[in-house]
């Protein structure tokens, strides 16, 4: 499981991560538009902000239902549920990437499924999660390394 902030790096990271691994692989922004059809940022404009964030924890906890070895990459809105930190806690490694909050305030203004956040606004976000993020994590990553760098410190943290 790769988790993290908005801008982080999730995506890249998870679909190298599975590549490499040869693992399936999950990105809760996908599954919110296979499901919704229409992009996260479309659904949190037409249903709100708190909708957009359950849904994207109702398709984190289907993927976790799922019997294949997968790298899944999920929304951060997502560790605010305790459905998913429970389920998580049983049937995921959570690697959680980090970055200044500049670079991803950078990152979210140039994704177009992406809400733009202000920085106080992210800083709040932060100061919320980062409990529930350390509660739960094994491995935190600082992501402005390379994608390959990533991949090669998660495969030695999982021996493989």
């Amino acid at each position: 499981m790769v988790m993290g902030a908005m801008g982080v790096g999730k995506t890249t990271t998870g679909r190298a991560l599975a590549d490499a691994l040869g693992w399936g692989y999950v990105d809760s922004d996908d599954g919110v538009q296979h499901v919704a059809g229409m992009s996260g940022r479309a659904y949190a404009e037409r249903h709100g902000v708190p909708a957009l964030h359950k849904l994207e924890a109702e398709v984190l906890v289907d993927a976790l239902g799922l019997d294949t070895p997968l790298v899944i990459s999920a929304a951060a809105s997502t560790i605010e549920a305790v459905e998913v930190r429970h389920r998580l806690r049983e049937r995921a490694l959570i690697v959680r990437l980090t970055l200044p909050i500049e670079d991803t305030i950078g990152r979210q203004a140039a994704g177009h499924h992406r809400r733009a956040m202000t920085i106080d606004e992210h800083t709040l976000l932060t100061e919320r999660r980062e409990p529930l993020f350390e509660s739960i994590e094994d491995l935190r990553l600082d992501a402005r390394g390379s994608t390959d760098e990533l991949v090669d410190e998660i495969r030695l943290y999982l021996d493989l």
